[in-house]
């Protein structure tokens, strides 16, 4: 193997790392004196590899200690692997300075560790002006190396390496667990489908910062749920969520509602009340149906969004609050602004963080984890026997359309959950009508209806096929999957899909082969 030249030093993120510009001397042969001291957003745990046992490691542990980084002193694979067990660890320096070419840790050490141990990264310390070890020649060529540091040692260099390290590996360990939670859903929103995927990283981003954010999207497709989910990961988690809908309030009380008013302010006002945006102080607001707001009061929004003061009516004195706003609308409010109805600077204040909320219909894939969750949450709720839709009303939920979204999918559980006089719900109970994919899909004489799409006739075809097939081969599941070139596990899936009963085939292993 070819010997590697050592590359220049590279450069690290600043934001990773505090600065204290007080002067620190440090004397040791392994470090430069340098002035001020760095420390690491930490804490920071690290651990350090060496055959060596000695002194010459207490002044690099005590000055990584002072900067929030932890340093683990390990002479070999056993030591490191019990570390582990009990500290998150973000590096693996590897001493090859005072180790010269006989390292504490081998390359197949090295191998299993990383593929137990995901967050870890190498970096190798070795001596100035040297040829990398073949050991580390080859971890380098594996890409296994992150960075390695020269003697004597430039404490501010390996700090800037450490800081930005391990600020890489809190945001991979922060995504890991959001993936991890985002699989069946986020909070309370439940989806599995792509779109709803991006919509929690969107809600795991914006939840860490104030500005405004707007939702939009048809009505019933989950907008204040997803405002909570929002205020619930915000700094502001602690405070009130304050939901106002413009559109249910009175245009002559608007103002007053939202801003509250003084005594004597109007008649009727006969004491002083705060308003919801004051009540919202320290929390969040959720203006529902902003669209819907009227045009003289906008101006009046528009600056409370600027400076975050507002007049309560009938009053002089100024207020300020603090507060996350969330606004929503199901209505085009570039359409409005054309028709004069929404002021432009006001939209362009708000839409600084948008989320686009999609309707039911474009998200297929979780029409059937939401309707099997609102019936489990319904039959528990109304103290019903365990409940469970037929196939044909899978089929049926999945093709309808939805025009009412998430809200009115809830409903039609519910009130097939109240409804239904036994424990198997079926596409009428919902108010549904099973397609023709569903009921077999073809005409008297076999043939697809005329009127078919072609996804239709192909799927009323493979059901009919699959049934025919199932009858001439006397009801025996293995001798119909033999039949039909599949897996018995595959044929099951077919019927299922095609809403044909395990009960029209004979479950006897016997009578056919495999």
């Amino acid at each position: 193997m070819s010997q590697l030249p050592l590359a220049p030093h590279g450069n690290y993120v600043d934001s990773a790392v505090i600065f204290n510009d007080r002067p620190v001397k440090v004397e040791s042969t392994v470090f430069e004196k340098f002035p001020g001291t760095i420390a690491v957003r930490g804490p920071c745990e690290v651990l350090l590899a060496s055959l060596q046992d000695g002194p010459q490691y207490d002044r690099l542990i005590a000055t990584l200690r002072r900067s929030n980084v932890t340093v683990h002193l390990c002479h070999g694979m056993r030591d490191i692997q019990q570390t582990l067990k009990s500290h998150d660890c973000s590096a693996l320096l590897i001493d090859a300075i005072s180790d010269d070419q006989d390292l504490a840790i081998t390359e197949d050490d090295i191998g299993h560790l990383l593929s137990q141990n995901a967050y870890l990264r190498l970096i190798a310390l070795i001596p100035s002006g040297a040829i990398l070890a073949p050991q580390l020649q080859e971890f380098l060529r594996l890409g296994w190396l992150y960075d390695f540091h020269t003697a004597p040692l430039d404490v501010r260099r390996l700090l800037y390496c450490l800081g930005h390290l391990h600020g890489l590996v809190q945001m991979e360990r922060k995504y890991a667990t959001f993936q991890k939670a985002t699989r069946a859903g986020y909070g309370r929103i439940i989806g599995t489908s792509p779109r709803m995927q991006k919509i929690y990283e969107s809600i795991w981003r914006i939840s860490k910062v104030d500005t405004p954010v707007l939702l939009t999207g048809e009505s019933g497709t989950g907008k204040e749920l997803i405002a909570h989910t929002l205020h619930d990961r915000s700094k502001y988690t602690a405070g009130r969520f304050v939901a106002v809908n413009c559109a249910a309030l009175p245009p002559n009380l608007i103002a007053s509602e939202l801003f509250g008013h003084e005594q004597g302010a109007f008649t009727g006002a006969g004491r002083m009340k705060r308003g919801l945006v004051e009540e919202a102080h320290n929390g969040t607001l959720f203006l529902d149906e902003i669209g819907d707001m009227p045009l003289e009061l906008q101006p009046h929004f528009l600056r409370f969004l600027q400076d975050g003061s507002f007049k309560r009516v009938g009053g002089t004195a100024s207020l300020k609050i603090r507060m996350r706003l969330i606004a929503a609308t199901n209505v085009d409010l570039k359409e409005a602004m054309r028709r004069g109805q929404f002021r432009e600077d006001l939209y362009y204040r708000l839409n600084v963080l948008a989320i686009e909320v999609p309707p039911l219909r474009e998200r297929e894939n979780d029409i059937e984890i939401l309707a099997e969750y609102f019936l489990q949450k319904f039959s528990l709720e109304y103290n019903r026997p365990k409940m469970r839709f037929s196939n044909k009303t899978i089929m049926a939920l999945v093709q309808n359309n939805w025009s009412g979204n998430v809200r009115e999918l809830m409903s039609a559980v519910s009130r097939a959950v109240v409804m239904t006089p036994g424990t198997l719900i079926k596409p009428e109970d919902l108010g549904l009508v099973a397609g023709r994919a569903l009921s077999g899909g073809a005409a008297d004489d076999g043939e697809p209806a005329p009127d078919m799409t072609l996804f239709e006739a192909r799927d009323a075809f493979d059901r009919q096929f699959i049934a025919a097939s199932i009858q001439s081969n006397q009801k025996n599941i293995l001798r119909t999957a033999r039949a039909l070139g599949v897996s018995r596990v595959a044929l099951y899936r077919l019927m299922k899909r095609h809403g044909l009963s395990k009960q029209d085939v004979s479950m006897s292993e016997q009578g056919g082969e495999m």
